[in-house]
């Protein structure tokens, strides 16, 4: 499986970060064989707890033609 992060903004809120992106990925859903490479947008939430930073939440869509 292979990621290709781009357009990365992080937006600081005193001790929170919210992260949004785009996410290319190659590669095949094991579990249940089935190919999920396209692109993808995500937003993911962090906060600063005892001066590390930890994810409280992710999200994320593929992104598909109209």
């Amino acid at each position: 499986m292979s990621y290709k992060f781009e357009d990365m903004k992080v937006h600081l809120y005193g001790d929170v970060a919210v992260v949004t992106g785009r996410n290319t990925i190659k590669g095949i859903w094991e579990d249940i064989n089935h190919d999920i490479s396209g692109p993808y947008r995500f937003t993911d939430v962090f906060v600063k707890r005892n001066a590390r930073w930890q994810c409280v939440a992710s999200q994320s869509s593929r992104v598909v033609a109209p």
